[in-house]
């Protein structure tokens, strides 16, 4: 109705190019995640620049013949050992220079869990530190994955918990103090630089009453000479609405007790039967 009746004048089109505007830049909202960049510092192996943090595990990095940490057990208690270090890669039990190695006890060939890396980002769900390393694909399996999350320990050079063993990809926690206590990023995300769902939501609501509004009401005022409640733009089918909302909730409600009666009625004719 409104587009057959109102188009020649512009009014309706308004509205929508409008309505249009508002959810499209409504929707280029940043959400309130912030995401860091990790350089590597010149002339050093393992440290880096992450914003305002800075991870530095040059201290407990290996050597390309000696691992950091050599003996890390799985978590499910099989019988392997893992070894790792942060940045230098490794030439070990492994067949090739490594960052992450699995070493079978029983012995074999070991298995290259990460050669190329770290690769550094923050976890946010996690709010800690991940390097993450890729190795081979394997047949089967895919490509291999390993990452270690960084948390602050400041009575710790650096122990790791177990390794956890999900198929194509392994986990572990590296505790340190060469790490922040409380990096500068989670705050960041904490103190919130964008708008919630509802938020969003709420606004796209106020602007387009607003907009329905402003623009409506002096259209009927100065073009249909409106008076009063009249001015509102389609004042009898706003003015329904709680009725047809009431009507609404009350077919619900019967179809609910009719669904319900029903569904006791069929209880008690089986029970029926089964007393015959």
């Amino acid at each position: 109705m409104c587009l057959s009746s109102l188009v020649v004048n512009g009014f309706c089109t308004d509205i929508v190019v409008l309505y249009l505007c508002v959810l499209i830049s409504s929707s280029h909202i940043p959400e309130a995640v912030a995401e860091v960049i990790c350089i590597r510092a010149n002339n050093s192996r393992c440290k880096f620049y992450c914003g305002q943090d800075v991870l530095d595990l040059s201290d407990i990095d290996g050597s390309s013949v000696q691992p950091s940490f050599t003996n890390i057990p799985d978590s499910r208690g099989a019988p392997v050992f893992y070894q790792w270090s942060p940045c230098t890669k490794f030439l070990k039990n492994c067949s090739v220079p490594v960052n992450v190695c699995r070493v079978f006890k029983a012995g074999g060939e070991p298995d290259n869990l990460g050669d190329e890396g770290p690769t550094i980002k923050f976890d946010h769900d996690r709010e800690r530190y991940r390097w993450s390393y890729v190795g081979p694909e394997e047949y089967l399996i895919g490509e291999l994955k390993t990452n270690v999350y960084l948390e602050y320990d400041g009575l710790s050079e650096g122990r790791t918990s177990s390794m956890k063993n999900y198929g194509d990809y392994f986990t572990m926690t590296l505790y340190t103090k060469y790490v922040p206590r409380d990096p500068a990023v989670k705050n960041k995300v904490n103190d919130g630089g964008g708008l919630s769902a509802g938020s969003v939501i709420l606004i796209i609501f106020v602007c387009i009453t607003a907009l329905y509004l402003g623009i409506g009401m002096p259209y009927m005022k100065f073009q249909r000479g409106a008076r009063g409640k009249e001015m509102i733009p389609y004042y009898s089918f706003w003015s329904e609405i709680p009725a047809l909302a009431k009507d609404g909730c009350s077919y619900s409600l019967q179809i609910i007790q009719g669904c319900a009666s029903s569904t006791s009625a069929e209880v008690s004719t089986r029970r029926n039967y089964e007393r015959i």
